[in-house]
């Protein structure tokens, strides 16, 4: 029997890379290694896609690349991800103009966390917007309260 405590209320988390960004800040430096040691952390494709982007070279990208594939359990998508993440891009933009310009690869990350039943781990206000705006369900969970960090 494991004594590890649960963090960020005990669920698995879908990350985004706003919260990978600040993982290691003092303020909740605890919690995510808590999270990551329990194994609630789970990454996807756009994940990687976002994350990977910021490789300084060939060297450091394989590094990181092996590092996020053997340190994190892994959903992925499919044609319905996509078509998720269309529709509730044309939802946000019935509320007012301009309002459906969120970052793609949120809305996919949205459409997975709906599809998967899995909370996001975030800081980024766009996934409150689009949590209460779509038809998409999941949960919201900011890595600190906004504003924070």
């Amino acid at each position: 029997m494991t004594t590890e405590r649960w963090a960020f209320g005990g669920r698995q988390l879908l990350l985004d890379k706003s919260a990978w960004a600040r993982s290691h800040h003092p303020a909740v430096r605890e919690e995510w290694s808590s999270a990551v040691r329990a194994s609630q952390i789970v990454i996807s494709p756009p994940f990687l896609l976002e994350a990977l982007y910021s490789a300084r070279n060939a060297a450091d990208y394989a590094d990181s690349e092996a590092e996020f594939r053997q340190g994190f359990d892994h959903v992925g998508t499919d044609a319905q991800t996509w078509s998720l993440a269309l529709r509730s891009q044309q939802e946000l933009a019935q509320v007012e103009p301009s309002f459906h310009r969120r970052p793609p690869i949120d809305l996919l990350l949205a459409s997975i966390a709906h599809q998967s039943r899995l909370a996001i781990l975030h800081y980024d206000a766009d996934f409150d917007k689009i949590s209460r705006h779509t038809s998409l369900k999941f949960e919201s969970e900011w890595i600190a309260p906004p504003g924070s960090l």
